[in-house]
């Protein structure tokens, strides 16, 4: 005689449930017929003693299969008859392969807290709501390339040993890596993120790439480490990005990076080196307590608002060649051992540097200015090159400056150059300058030797 079929579940219209399932995947469904989450730790064989208050340790009740997970999701009368909630599963042994790809799930799944001993396929996966593996370990490679995400895809807290392949997805809410998760490698390359992307106190041991990808709200990457290079060039970032209290290994590659928002790199940023080689920033872009270790590479970036650069921030040389700045320049408390070069560079704004910034080298020359410049408390240990600068303000070299050779050769300045309390231990040359305004040296003002011939 055949055996009658079980119903589980508080809800009367639960299916049966399927006589192949193992008791914890019965247990389960009921779980998620009530609408709550299945925790297997909660669950045990009748007259089974278990102490919950223990740690957990990995068992055979744990364990559920990959074809009854597809099952619920995928196949009816089991799909249709899922609550709002979705399928919640927390504690589950995947000791199979997930190979499940181009596959269509209509609710949110969580997986929270598991275990996954072989590969993970989702690749071309289409889902309705949000995917979630928060706190889960896998042990070999997880792919959802070409996947769509309605909602959020969330991986706080995971551990993947193995890359982790996620090119070409699409995510229509946020994408979270973060809680301390460990991560082989990321790969995000052509990705589209609604929402935004927020990486947080994550380690990646390899690289993250992000390069060619559509993000339509802000990107966050704060307090993680990635042992190799950061690379998001020629994206779109529709609001913020911000890199912040990270450790990046390897270089920050940002070449020809669009951010319409602000773009921050600050509070204890470290990295091998930073290129952002024509990229465009239609806002701000400020530099803060951050140290590089080789060049900082800006040539050809188009800034639609301020650039600041202060508040202990070290590095060798900066490249600003050929870029342009629709506001301010300013560069505050910043140490640069070798050189500074802004050749060619047009700033509608002020110039600014000052407040104990040290500088080797500076290149200023042919440098288009609308505004002022001012060097305040700065100093400038060898060459200040300013031959040939174009500056719609005035210029001025005030109180503590100290500098090496200063050449001003066929300098063009609208308003007055203003020299007081500065101290000159080379030559300042100043053939052919023209000062529409006028030449002023003030008090306390230490020269060693000056050519001059104003016109």
């Amino acid at each position: 005689m055949a055996r009658s079929p079980l119903f589980v579940g508080s809800s009367p219209a639960a299916p049966p449930l399927s006589l192949s399932w193992s008791p914890q995947e019965q247990w389960v469904w009921g779980k998620v017929c009530d609408g709550q989450m299945a925790d297997l730790q909660e669950f045990h064989h009748v007259g089974e003693l278990v102490d919950l208050t223990q740690p957990k340790e990995w068992a055979i009740r744990h364990i559920l299969r990959s074809c009854f997970l597809w099952q619920i999701l995928c196949d009816e009368p089991y799909c249709s008859v899922i609550p709002a909630a979705g399928v919640r599963i927390k504690g589950a042994w995947w000791s199979e392969r997930l190979d499940y790809p181009h596959h269509h799930i209509h609710h949110d799944l969580c997986l929270r807290a598991c275990r996954f001993d072989s590969s993970v396929n989702l690749a071309g996966l289409q889902t309705t709501g949000t995917l979630s593996f928060e706190g889960s370990h896998f042990a070999e490679a997880f792919t959802l390339r070409g996947s769509s995400i309605k909602q959020d895809l969330v991986f706080d807290g995971c551990t993947m040993p193995m890359p982790l392949d996620m090119e070409a997805i699409a995510v229509g809410g946020l994408l979270w890596l973060g809680a301390h998760g460990t991560f082989a490698s990321v790969n995000l390359k052509g990705s589209r993120i609604g929402r935004g992307l927020s990486i947080s106190k994550t380690t990646i041991e390899g690289g993250l790439n992000i390069e060619q990808s559509q993000v339509a709200g802000n990107v966050y990457i704060e307090k993680s480490e990635v042992l190799s290079d950061l690379s998001m060039e020629n994206t779109s970032v529709q609001g913020q990005l911000s890199c912040s209290n990270s450790m990046i290994f390897g270089c920050l590659k940002m070449k020809g990076l669009h951010v319409h928002g602000d773009a921050y790199l600050r509070h204890g940023l470290q990295c091998e080196s930073v290129d952002f080689h024509e990229a465009q920033l239609d806002a701000r872009l400020v530099i803060l307590h951050s140290h590089i270790d080789s060049l900082m590479n800006f040539e050809g970036i188009k800034v639609g608002g301020s650039l600041s650069i202060g508040q202990n921030v070290s590095c060798p040389e900066i490249n600003f060649e050929y870029a342009r700045v629709v506001e301010s320049l300013t560069l505050i408390g910043v140490h640069i051992s070798s050189i500074m070069n802004l050749r060619y560079t047009q700033i509608l704004g002020d110039v600014i540097i000052g407040s104990h910034t040290q500088l080797d080298t500076i290149n200023l020359s042919q440098v288009l200015v609308g505004g002022s410049v001012l060097f305040l408390n700065a100093n400038v240990k060898n060459e200040l090159n300013m031959q040939d600068i174009r500056v719609g303000g005035s210029l001025n070299l005030y109180d503590n400056d100290g500098f090496g050779p200063v050449n001003l050769d066929r300098a063009e300045i609208q308003g007055r150059l203003s020299i007081v309390g500065a101290t000159f231990s080379a030559n300042l040359s100043m053939e052919g300058i023209q000062a529409h305004g006028g030449v002023f040296f003030g008090e306390g003002t230490r020269f060693t030797q000056v050519s001059l011939s104003h016109h």
